[in-house]
């Protein structure tokens, strides 16, 4: 090869003798870049982590004692975003919730509580109850409830429901063997009801993420107990229940008592068939943490249920504390014989003192009456009943008298029975704790810009208070207030006020699943009875408000102080403490009025 064409001839990187079998140098090639150590990827990370990410230099100074300058920089990768520990760590936004000090020492006790009491399964010869939830029960208002399973042997089927009961038995300081006892010789002061109110049909109505995990825990429980089958045969799944926990319970640990309940005349006999798994209940209240009734294992999760106390407490009351005193500083205008107050003290005098403390308890009657439930005599279960009430007029606590919006329906009753249903929101809470089933009365149509009213006369009307019999199954059932106008209108008037005056009772709420013929048997009853009951003359609608006004015109100063705590008390009482886990006074009167709640699906 001559010159010329050596010339143009492209240089080869030399290749060492471990390159494809060629004999060279063994000495490494100073122009391959060597691969990095586990080292010099760790010190590389250490440099930026926290740091602005540049893709054009491999390390913070360039060099490296190792590569050396002659390191070639890394290819470009386009744009890049600059990292910074803020960017790793975004602080939250708006609207998002982070989990509180209280939140963490929850979820570690809950955790602990699974630790230390495992066992969600306890058995009789022929009847078993399995814990679907987790034996920590944290409070959570209304809505608190456990979840269970009743197996039985085949030869001994549960009772029917009208006898199958189940009960809350608190476990005191003689633990499981006082329990035993105390069930033994019938002493159920103590226990609380809470058999579920709500038969559902199939397991179909419930959500279907919770049924498929209630099917897993049932097909576990029912493989162990086919291993310790005895003579009798296996136990199968007969009923689930999902209970609501009242808060009358308070905290402590309690266990589920199934029970076959006997009346005779006033008095129950209850036979206990099997107690389910201890379980805890707690509240985040300032005496939340219990001894009465811990093992020695449960020990340490008091102390956690008493860490998140602290933290709960300290929450509510950055919410509550500012409530407090706005409150107190209107009502002190409307304090009875107002004293005039000298050098900070209030002169009050031995008389004055007496009144404020009957005034007090008037107030504290007139709070537990805000949330009780008016308990009627069921006109419908009377024979021979032509008119509710004496011709001189209703009779205390009616007539009542609210307002409410209408609001579009499901549109499932009117197609089930053709009645026309007028479905109101923003209907008072105490009017809805208060009114339980079906009651007559007048209804008219408020006149309100840009919606046309039809006749802003009165109209005859029934009235239900309930839940909805399509809605899904729930713990707590939502109260529907649904109207019935007997009067024909040729438009829907959505958005509308309803203006409704509440005379007389009629039924308590068909259960669900009632049908459709005794159903409309039921409404023509109601229609005879609200017609001729009505019309009468001491029962008409304007003299119906007229008595309203007087009776508003002729309370007393203390009357109207009563009034004004109450509506205060009230904006108190909306305060969702519950949704921290505390127990308040407003919540556990409100409680009492949404009965056992809960329901039960046969299997």
């Amino acid at each position: 090869m001559d010159a010329s064409s050596s010339a143009f001839k492209l240089k080869r990187k030399p290749v060492g003798s471990s390159g494809h079998g060629s004999s060279g140098s063994s000495q490494p090639n100073p122009e391959l870049v060597p691969p990095p150590s586990y080292a010099d990827v760790e010190r590389l990370s250490a440099q930026t982590s926290g740091l602005t990410i540049n893709n054009n230099t491999p390390s913070s100074d360039g060099k490296d004692e190792n590569w050396g300058d002659i390191r070639p920089p890394l290819p470009p990768r386009g744009r890049t975003p600059t990292w910074s520990p803020a960017a790793r760590a975004p602080s939250p936004q708006p609207g998002t919730s982070q989990p509180k000090a209280w939140q963490t020492a929850l979820t570690t006790t809950r955790d602990l509580a699974l630790r230390l009491a495992p066992q969600n399964t306890t058995s009789t010869k022929h009847y078993t109850i399995l814990l679907h939830s987790s034996q920590l029960i944290v409070y959570r208002g209304p809505k608190t409830n456990i979840t269970l399973t009743i197996f039985s042997s085949p030869s001994h089927p549960l009772p029917p429901p009208e006898s199958r009961t189940l009960h809350l038995q608190p476990r005191g300081y003689s633990g499981d063997t006082g329990s035993r006892l105390k069930a033994f010789i019938g002493f159920t002061e103590s226990w609380v009801d809470v058999t579920p109110a709500l038969r559902v049909s199939s397991p179909t109505d419930v959500e279907p993420s919770v049924a498929s995990r209630w099917e897993n825990d049932i097909a576990r429980a029912t493989k162990r107990l086919a291993k310790n089958a005895g003579k009798h045969g296996s136990h199968v799944a007969r009923e689930t229940h999902v209970v609501r926990i009242p808060a009358a319970a308070q905290d402590g640990y309690f266990r589920v008592v199934l029970c076959n309940t006997e009346t005779s005349g006033d008095k129950k006999k209850h036979k206990v068939l099997c107690a389910g798994p201890m379980v805890r209940i707690a509240s985040l209240s300032n005496d939340a943490a219990r001894f009465r009734g811990a093992k020695l294992r449960t020990l340490p999760l008091e102390a956690g249920i008493q860490a998140a106390t602290v933290f709960a407490n300290n929450t509510v009351g950055t919410f509550v504390g500012p409530v407090v005193e706005t409150v107190q500083g209107k009502i002190g205008q409307y304090q009875p014989g107002f004293a005039a107050t000298t050098a900070g003290e209030v002169a009050y005098g031995a008389t004055l003192e007496d009144k404020v403390a009957a005034v007090d308890e008037k107030v504290e009657q007139a709070r537990e009456e805000r949330y009780r439930t008016i308990d009627l005599e069921d006109a419908s279960a009377r024979n021979e009943v032509d008119v509710i009430g004496p011709d001189e007029g209703p009779q205390s606590p009616f007539p009542v008298k609210f307002k409410g919006k209408v609001v579009p329906g499901t549109g499932k009753g009117t197609e089930r029975l053709g009645i026309p249903t007028a479905n109101l929101a923003d209907v008072p809470e105490d009017i809805k704790f208060r009114l339980k089933g079906v009651y007559f009365g007048w209804a008219r149509v408020l006149d309100k810009k840009g919606v046309e009213i039809p006749s802003e006369d009165w109209h005859e009307a029934i009235m239900s208070f309930g839940p909805s019999p399509y809605a899904s199954p729930s713990v707590v059932q939502k109260t529907i207030v649904a109207v019935h106008i007997l009067n024909n209108y040729d438009e829907p008037f959505f958005d509308a006020k309803l203006q409704v005056i509440v005379m007389g009772f009629l039924r308590p709420m068909k259960a669900t699943g009632t049908p459709e013929e005794e159903m409309l048997d039921a409404i023509t009853q109601d229609l005879w009875l609200t017609m001729s009951s009505l019309n009468r003359e001491n029962w008409g609608p304007h003299g119906a408000v007229e008595k309203i006004r007087t009776l508003q015109s002729s309370r007393s100063f203390s009357d109207k102080y009563v009034d004004v705590r109450e509506k205060v008390q009230s904006h108190i009482d909306r305060i969702p403490a519950h949704w921290v886990g505390v127990r308040t006074a407003g919540g556990e009167l409100r409680d009492q009025a949404l009965g056992n709640g809960g329901y039960w699906i046969a299997r």
